[in-house]
C-alpha cells in the first residue's frame, strides 16, 4: 500500500485495497490434524470469502472480520469496512485453490520465497510451532 502510494489515504478515498485471507478463517477447533490446521482449505469460511470478493467487486461497502489467532478464532465485533476500490488485492497462501474465488481475479501473481522465509513468516506465532511440532 506504500508503494501504490494509499498507506495514508482515507478508507473512502482509497483507489487500492488489499483483503487478506486470514480474515475469513473458521474458528479452529480440536487437536491441530493435517486436515485441520491453518494450512488446509477447510480452515476457510469458502462461501463467506466468495461472497465478500463478489460484494468488493460489484462496488458494495462490505465488512472483513479480523481474526484472533491467539483464541484460534475470529475477533468478535472486530471487522474493518471495505470501501469500493479500482484494485482489489487479495493475499494468502490458498488464494488460488478455489475455482470460483481463482476465476474473480483479473491478474494473478504467484510469489515463491525460500524455505527460510517461509518458516521465519509461520513462526512468528506460538501456534505455528505447534503447528510444525504436530506434523
Amino acid at each position: 500500500m506504500e508503494e501504490l502510494g494509499q498507506a495514508d489515504v482515507s478508507d473512502i478515498q482509497r483507489k487500492v485495497v488489499c483483503i487478506s485471507q486470514d480474515s475469513f478463517y473458521k474458528e479452529l477447533t480440536g487437536k491441530l490434524t493435517p486436515t485441520n490446521n491453518y494450512d488446509h482449505p477447510n480452515a476457510l469460511d469458502q462461501d463467506l470469502l466468495l461472497k465478500t470478493l463478489q460484494d468488493v467487486l460489484d462496488g458494495k461497502i462490505t465488512q472483513v472480520q479480523h481474526y484472533d489467532y491467539s483464541l484460534n478464532a475470529p475477533k468478535e465485533g472486530g471487522f474493518v469496512k471495505i470501501y469500493p476500490a479500482d484494485v482489489v488485492l487479495f493475499e494468502g497462501i490458498l488464494a488460488f485453490y478455489f475455482p470460483q474465488i481463482r476465476d474473480l481475479f483479473h491478474m494473478k501473481l504467484f510469489v515463491d520465497t525460500d524455505a527460510d522465509t517461509r518458516l521465519y513468516r509461520r513462526g512468528q506465532s506460538t501456534f505455528s510451532l505447534r503447528l510444525l511440532i504436530n506434523y
